[in-house]
């Protein structure tokens, strides 16, 4: 399970925003319980999100988020974390999409927790696909509000999780599931999404590689 000091996130303009404070071996109480730390590699994560177009994705969100009735959406933060799923080795990494502004640490926070959350669940034996299926956006509490915006992929003997934050939870989750899809891993089976068809569209018009 990965672990992480959301205290520990920095983040900066188009910089990684992963902490530089993880935690290795140990145990720490989090939104799923105590988790044993798997031990980190940062090279998996970190080359899957040196291949993206990160300027092209901005305007795939920006666009989706101006039909989508949040035009003041400039940008987020993009999480992504790959397991292998016999060894349990965890690389995790983030990096700032287009301009995140002053919200950036909160969106790499909540990026984080969201790849957090679907890990867990399915560790506690869950089917869950997407962040959204557990996700709490009305708790009264403001702080422990949760958000739709991470998927699973499998590709072989590796999980996916890639999560956005930035925009409405509906265009984040879109979002990640055609950068998925976009890298040739296999779309969760059973997804739906309304804004899947536009975000391809919009894919289609872009040098997107």
């Amino acid at each position: 399970m990965l672990l992480f000091n959301p205290n520990n996130i920095h983040c900066t303009k188009r910089q990684r925003t992963y902490s530089d404070n993880q935690l290795f071996g140990k145990t720490q109480k989090g939104p799923v319980g105590m988790r044993k730390a798997r031990q980190l590699y940062l090279s998996p994560a970190q080359d899957f999100l040196d291949n993206l177009a990160l300027d092209d994705i901005a305007r795939v969100m920006q666009k989706l988020c101006s039909e989508s009735e949040a035009p003041d959406k400039k940008g987020g933060v993009l999480a992504v974390a790959i397991r292998n799923r016999h060894t349990g080795d965890t690389s995790f990494e983030s990096i700032t999409v287009g301009d995140a502004g002053k919200r950036c640490v909160e969106f790499a926070k909540n990026a984080a927790e969201k790849i957090h959350r679907l890990m867990g669940r399915r560790d506690d034996g869950y089917k869950d696909i997407a962040a959204s299926k557990s996700a709490n956006p009305n708790h009264r509490n403001k702080r422990l509000r949760t958000y739709g915006g991470c998927l699973v992929f499998i590709d072989g003997g590796d999980e996916y999780y890639i999560s956005f934050s930035g925009a409405p939870a509906h265009v984040d989750e879109v979002l990640v599931f055609v950068i998925g899809e976009n890298e040739d891993l296999t779309p969760p089976r059973g997804y739906k999404n309304r804004l899947i068809p536009r975000a391809r569209e919009l894919l289609g018009t872009l040098e997107f590689d």
